[in-house]
């Protein structure tokens, strides 16, 4: 499955945004998990993007998942 490693951490809905480290809005995470953002790790740029699964129709990340991302795009 996809998202196993996602719904086995630590979920949080989009609408709780606020829990997540650095209080990003609603609209940040929506932007990054379809957007993404560019990585300039090593001198090589690359999308990365925030993963998410949605439950209930309501979009969903992880603590963890938000944690990889920010080491991503912080290298």
């Amino acid at each position: 499955m996809k998202h196993q490693r996602l719904l086995s951490e630590t979920l949080i809905a989009f609408d709780q945004h606020k829990e997540l480290p650095g209080k990003p809005t609603y609209s940040q995470l929506n932007a990054w998990r379809s957007v993404g953002m560019i990585s300039r790790h090593g001198g090589v740029k690359r999308r990365v993007y925030l993963e998410m699964v949605k439950i209930g129709g309501r979009p969903h990340t992880s603590l963890e998942a938000y944690l990889r991302f920010e080491d991503l795009i912080n290298e």
